[in-house]
C-alpha cells in the first residue's frame, strides 16, 4: 500500500463511503467497531491504485460485494486484473454477490469467519468457549456410557411379552364357549327316526281324504 496515495482516490473512497449500498451497509454492521471478533477492517480503504471495499489489515483479507454490473464481461475483466495484482501484494479476495448477502448471510459469516482465523488466528469468543468442569463431566458420562454393560431387563410386564393362560369358567356360570354350543346343537336336526310319527300321520289322513276307500 502506498504511503501517499493520490488525493483523487482518497477523494473518491470518501464519497463512497457517504454513498454505500444497502449491501455495505448490512455488512459495515458486522465488522465495524472490531464486532467481529475483534478484528479491525476499514472501509474503502486506498491500496495501491484500488479502493478496497472491507479491509482487514492484520489478516490481508479484503472483502468485496457484488452488485449486478460485475457481472458483465469487461467488468468480469477488470476485476480479474485487480485480484491478480492483489494476490501478488499478498491480499487475499473474498467476493460474495449482493443478492447471496440477502438470502445466506449467516453462510457469509461463516466463511468471513474461517478465512479470517487461517490468515490471523484469534482466540474463540467466551460465548463459543466450552464451559470448564460441564464439558468434563458430559465427556466422562459418554464414556461410562461407551463401556457400560448392557442394561438390566425390564421388570415383569413392562416392556415383555407374558405369555396368556386359558381363562378358566367361574363356578356357577356357564362360559360364553358353552352358551354358543348350546345353542348350536338347539338348532341341529333331530336324530333319524324321531319327529317324524306326527309327519306321516298327517300325510295318511290326507290321502284318506283325497281318495276315499271303495267298498264292495
Amino acid at each position: 500500500m502506498t504511503s501517499n496515495p493520490p488525493k483523487s482516490l482518497t477523494t473518491l473512497a470518501r464519497n463512497l463511503r457517504k454513498q454505500d449500498t444497502w449491501a455495505e451497509k448490512l455488512l459495515w454492521r458486522w465488522l465495524r467497531d472490531r464486532r467481529f471478533s475483534a478484528y479491525k477492517f476499514r472501509r474503502q480503504q486506498v491500496f495501491g491504485p484500488y479502493i478496497l471495499d472491507f479491509f482487514c489489515v492484520e489478516a490481508c483479507l479484503n472483502i468485496e460485494l457484488d452488485g449486478s454490473q460485475h457481472g458483465f464481461p469487461a467488468h468480469q475483466e477488470k476485476d480479474a486484473i485487480r485480484e491478480r495484482w492483489l494476490a501478488a501484494a499478498g491480499v487475499r479476495v473474498l467476493r460474495f454477490w449482493n443478492a447471496r448477502l440477502r438470502r445466506e448471510k449467516q453462510f457469509i459469516r461463516d466463511i468471513i469467519w474461517r478465512e479470517l482465523q487461517a490468515r490471523a488466528p484469534h482466540p474463540l469468543p467466551a460465548y463459543c468457549q466450552p464451559i470448564q468442569g460441564v464439558s468434563e463431566s458430559v465427556n466422562a458420562g459418554c464414556q461410562a456410557a461407551r463401556h457400560s454393560p448392557s442394561p438390566q431387563p425390564s421388570p415383569s410386564g413392562r416392556g415383555s411379552v407374558v405369555p396368556t393362560s386359558k381363562k378358566e369358567p367361574v363356578a356357577g356360570h356357564a362360559s360364553e364357549s358353552t352358551e354358543k354350543s348350546k345353542r348350536v346343537q338347539s338348532l341341529s336336526p333331530l336324530p333319524k327316526g324321531e319327529g317324524q310319527g306326527e309327519g306321516e300321520r298327517s300325510s295318511t289322513l290326507h290321502h284318506d281324504h283325497e281318495s276315499p276307500q271303495e267298498f264292495d
